[in-house]
């Protein structure tokens, strides 16, 4: 009997004593080392050959992620491995509005002695993500890679982002990435009666938006709201007019703002010539009017009428806004079909 009180009095001993001990001799040996779990770690989608044990932005801690237009944005990243040959190079871009964008990443490439780091019995890299002040303000997401030199993705993740100002970042604006408001259910917690109004909002919040393209110059728009378009190509019915809510954020002070559009049919492009009153860009803003400033986040009006004569063909359908210098601030190109 003495000898059981022996070894229980033993075992509390170490239990008690090893509170004091240095963490990595607080563990019995053969229990499996685990990595701290940092409080700034973000939920993100791995898509690489190592695992990603963690991954944070100096910008932020909860998705999703803020990514201030005009500041640069510490990258750490820790993941799983033992040696990995060098050089590897970075591929980053945005996915916004279904458009993808590169990023501009410092270094470019990992290379050398210190790249990657070896933290803690895992691997580290950490980079400057450098946000273009012209970014578009909504929701997407930060797809980022380290490529080694047989183009395979050695760390790869996908996270949430918002850029631009808290404006666009407001839950019940329009978004272009579903899986958001699939994130924000599950942080939220929603009490039911919320959850119910939520459910009522969210067919509301994405009626209306449509992916757009990129032009050869100018901006993309943050947002294109295409009333009746939920999905593409967009329908044009003849006899009829077509309203798309554009919002922009110009990068320059605007004085003078006109819209030109343009449509591609079989191969052949022909401007779209608006009437007379709707010439002017500057008389059909919603909340602003001329000069814009820089950055002001701004919405356009675009009330396009579709003529009975028009053949019921597919067409391309392209919105330039051209300040006073003929510089574009905005564009995008949208599939349509007259209809």
């Amino acid at each position: 009997m003495r000898w059981i009180t022996g070894i229980i009095y033993i075992v509390l001993l170490v239990q008690t004593s090893t509170t004091f001990l240095p963490p990595r001799w607080q563990r019995w040996p053969w229990e499996k080392v685990k990595h701290p779990v940092s409080k700034a770690e973000l939920p993100i989608e791995d898509c690489g050959v190592h695992d990603i044990i963690s991954v944070q932005l100096s910008s932020c801690s909860s998705i999703p992620c803020s990514l201030p237009r005009g500041t640069d944005v510490t990258v750490d990243v820790k993941f799983n491995g033992n040696e990995i040959a060098s050089p590897m190079k970075q591929e980053v871009y945005y996915i916004l509005n279904s458009v993808r964008t590169k990023a501009t990443i410092i270094p470019e490439t990992c290379e050398g002695v210190n790249c990657p780091l070896h933290v803690d019995n895992a691997l580290q890299f950490i980079a400057t993500l450098r946000v273009s002040s012209s970014l578009p303000t909504l929701r997407g997401t930060l797809h980022w890679e380290l490529v080694n030199a047989n183009q395979q993705a050695i760390v790869c993740y996908k996270l949430l982002i918002s850029s631009g100002t808290e404006l666009r970042n407001k839950l019940f604006k329009k978004v272009s990435d579903k899986r958001l408001l699939v994130q924000l259910f599950q942080v939220l917690h929603l009490r039911m009666n919320q959850f119910v109004i939520l459910l009522v909002l969210v067919p509301l919040a994405f009626a209306d938006v449509v992916p757009v393209k990129e032009c050869k110059a100018g901006a993309l728009p943050f947002s294109v709201d295409i009333v009746g378009c939920t999905k593409l190509p967009c329908d044009l019915p003849r006899g009829e007019e077509v309203v798309a809510n554009v919002d922009f954020s110009p990068e320059a002070e605007v004085t003078e703002l006109r819209p030109v559009v343009f449509a591609t049919a079989l191969g052949i492009t022909v401007p779209f010539v608006l009437p007379n009153d709707r010439q002017n860009a500057c008389d059909w803003l919603e909340g602003s009017q001329c000069p814009l400033s820089a950055g002001e986040d701004v919405r356009y009006v675009l009330r396009l009428p579709v003529e009975k004569s028009y053949p019921t063909i597919p067409v391309d359908v392209e919105l330039q806004l051209v300040d006073q210098n003929d510089q574009f601030v905005s564009c995008f190109r949208v599939q349509a079909k007259v209809v």
